[in-house]
């Protein structure tokens, strides 16, 4: 026989059971970009606006006026860019992404290395600006002019207050 409550704590359990698998759910749903393949995630095959268009070739550009050749446009490394500008954007978190953790993941085995260059500025600041900001300030200008990259993913998003954030990620394939 069965005690008292017995069906009222069983359908609790199935409730709670119910909740966690939602919560399970809901969490692989949410799993970052960066974990995806770039075919899955749809990443552009060139710079998908005309800021971006403009940040790749300034920084093809400024690599050139140093000596160096072009960095290919990256579509995988273009939606990790895309996924962190995101993010920032949403959370007002002006940080770098864990690339050592990014890059022992199985679809970034193929990269022998992996940079970022991040920023944030008013909804008016243009790609030029972004670029002479990155390119003034010794850390991201090493990145843009480095020999150990040899491709580039860029992406921006607009945060509720207008601000735009914006990330360039570098790599160098295997």
């Amino acid at each position: 026989m069965r005690g008292p409550g017995f069906g009222t704590r069983s359908k609790r359990g199935i409730g709670l059971v119910g909740a966690v698998a939602a919560v399970a759910l809901l969490l692989a749903a949410c799993r970052p970009q960066a974990t995806l393949t770039h075919a899955q995630a749809g990443c552009p095959g060139s710079p998908p606006d005309p800021t971006i268009q403009r940040l790749y070739d300034r920084v093809n550009s400024d690599r050139a006026a140093n000596g160096l050749g072009p960095l290919a446009w990256n579509p995988q490394l273009a939606c990790l860019a895309q996924d962190h500008s995101n993010y920032m954007a949403s959370t007002g978190d002006f940080s770098h992404r864990d690339l050592s953790a990014t890059i022992n993941q199985p679809d970034y085995s193929g990269y022998a290395s992996l940079g970022e260059n991040i920023l944030v500025g008013p909804s008016s600041m243009s790609a030029d600006a972004m670029e002479d900001a990155w390119m003034n300030s010794p850390g991201h200008r090493a990145n843009i002019l480095s020999t150990s990259f040899d491709s580039i993913g860029i992406a921006t998003a607009t945060s509720a207050d207008g601000r735009i954030w914006a990330t360039q990620n570098f790599g160098r394939n295997r």
